[in-house]
């Protein structure tokens, strides 16, 4: 193979792998534990947080947390599938 064809084939990789981050960009999940909700796209990128008004403090900051890292782990599936 010679370096034309090694530069056309990394240019239709890059495309590909354009083209997956633009898909995984537009995917949605949402999870909500404790009276919070977070929307994250396949990316791992938080879109929204959203809070009830009576859920204390200390107990939202514990579920964001870990929702945080349920979207991430979720995000790395997508990535996968894709």
């Amino acid at each position: 193979m010679n370096i034309f064809e090694l530069l056309k084939n990394l240019k239709g990789i890059e495309h590909m792998a354009e083209e997956i981050k633009k898909e995984l960009r537009e995917k949605r999940e949402t999870l909500s534990k404790g009276g919070i909700t977070i929307t994250f796209n396949g990316l791992g990128e938080v879109l929204e947080i959203n809070t009830e008004k009576d859920s204390p403090f200390s107990e939202v900051k514990e579920s964001l947390i870990e929702l945080i890292n349920q979207a991430q782990e979720i995000s790395r599936d997508l990535l996968k599938e894709t």
